[in-house]
């Protein structure tokens, strides 16, 4: 995954859609590597064959990352754990979300190193709903996801495969209403929130 959307000082929340694994792992392994090798800490919701594929990357087999997950630095939470937590009975609940990711995000504080690091969250969990056709929770997990990076400074990454963006092309318009009022902005690319197609 070449070219990434730049990083911000500011909270941002990014959605970037990949076409194969290989180059999801690709993006997500400088990411992860780049965040805890400068004192800041990454959090990492994926399934559990990308959380594999990850720990076979070499970038994360370096003694820095291996330090920083010692450390609490570099977290991985179970995408598929994470969904049955927070939609009992397939419906998103906003109480049950802040329950599972408050606690990780308030974990990884102590651990960052000055008061300009920060959390980078990277998930994939999203796109396992939206692939469901469980399009409310989508847009429910995205305002709260939305809500934390605001309150925590976070910088969010929602991965989704590429095969979804028909999709979001015949839902455009509507997809741009129902997000805008939390703060999306569902543009090109390289602006915080944006979308990106990485091809």
């Amino acid at each position: 995954m070449d070219n990434l959307v730049a990083v911000s000082p500011r909270p941002e929340h990014i959605l970037e859609f990949y076409s194969d694994d290989d180059k999801l792992l690709d993006g997500w392994e400088s990411l992860i590597s780049d965040a805890v090798e400068t004192g800041d800490t990454a959090i990492c919701v994926a399934t559990k064959t990308h959380t594999q594929g990850l720990a076979d990357r070499p970038k994360l087999r370096s003694p820095k990352v291996m330090a920083a997950s010692e450390q609490g630095r570099y977290i991985t939470v179970d995408a598929a754990e994470a969904l049955s937590a927070v939609t009992p009975e397939g419906k998103f609940n906003e109480a049950r979300f802040l329950d599972l990711f408050e606690p990780v995000i308030a974990s990884a504080r102590p651990a960052i190193a000055g008061k300009a690091s920060r959390a980078f969250i990277l998930g994939e969990a999203v796109a396992l709903m939206w692939l469901r056709g469980e399009y409310d929770s989508v847009i429910s997990w995205e305002h709260s996801w939305n809500g934390l990076a605001q309150a925590r400074s976070l910088s969010l990454r929602c991965f989704y495969p590429i095969e979804i963006t028909i999709i979001v092309r015949r839902s455009a318009r509507n997809t741009q209403r129902r997000l805008s009022p939390a703060g999306f902005r569902c543009c090109p690319a390289r602006r915080a929130i944006s979308t990106r197609i990485v091809s």
